[in-house]
């Protein structure tokens, strides 16, 4: 694993990189993080050897601590496939723009930031998200933008003692938000929550099946399943990433 050269504010903002083992997945890094906003400083972008694009300066220190830490893991993930400095800047979308024969993707919460990188060959395409815990005042508002009736029922006969539904929709929001990202280079556009369904929670393998409910693209037909994988970063974060086949 590439390590970078630290010193005492650099290890005050992000602990060591680790990389996950991620099941069952080819020619594929993930690095994670986890960062502390309340120690970022501007200067970090210079000592870390990452762009500080102008439209991340304007924006708060929160986001610029943010957009650092995801840009660290990919900068970490490239030193894996042989890219020793390669500036992974934004595309109009927003979506980062990666090396040719290389796909990926950026996630962040609160605290944690991580990058999935793979070689295209290996996957159509790749997402990855982290969230911390749906809760309180959140729960209602996302079960409507996230879940329809028939998914919210499903759910609650997943929930256990140890698997809260809170957990459960969590894991939901974040599962469609890896696949969207996994998606959107091939279907070039923006869709919603409903465009894929909940079908099986895997609590035993960690999996989550999703199945599409709107024709995206002809790479992603009505009907087709896709199977993302969740871990659990401690108790109250969680991190998805979805892997797109050829067809």
């Amino acid at each position: 694993m590439y390590r970078l050269t630290e010193t005492r504010s650099s290890r005050s903002f992000i602990r060591p990189l680790d990389i996950k083992n991620l099941p069952s997945c080819r020619s594929t890094i993930c690095v994670v993080c986890e960062f502390e906003p309340d120690q970022y400083t501007t200067g970090l972008y210079q000592h870390y050897g990452i762009n500080f694009p102008p439209r991340i300066q304007s924006s708060v220190l929160k986001r610029q601590a943010e957009f650092l830490a995801g840009r660290v893991c990919a900068q970490s993930a490239l030193q894996e496939f042989g890219y020793s400095r390669f500036d992974v800047i934004q595309g109009k979308t927003n979506d980062p723009i990666w090396p040719v024969g290389l796909s990926g993707s950026i996630t962040h919460s609160n605290n944690y930031a991580a990058a999935l990188v793979c070689k295209s060959h290996a996957y159509a395409g790749v997402g990855i998200d982290i969230e911390d815990n749906i809760e309180g005042s959140t729960r209602e508002a996302m079960t409507q933008l996230v879940v329809n009736k028939d998914e919210l029922c499903y759910l609650r006969s997943v929930t256990t003692s140890i698997v809260s539904l809170d957990r459960l929709l969590t894991l939901v929001f974040s599962s469609k938000e890896s696949f969207f990202k996994a998606a959107f280079s091939l279907v070039g556009r923006y869709f919603d929550f409903s465009a894929v369904h909940i079908t099986e929670v895997d609590l035993i393998e960690r999996t989550i099946t999703l199945q599409i409910q709107e024709a995206l693209c002809e790479e992603l037909p009505v009907g087709s399943l896709v199977k993302a994988h969740y871990q659990l970063l401690n108790s109250s974060t969680l991190m998805t990433f979805a892997f797109l086949e050829h067809n």
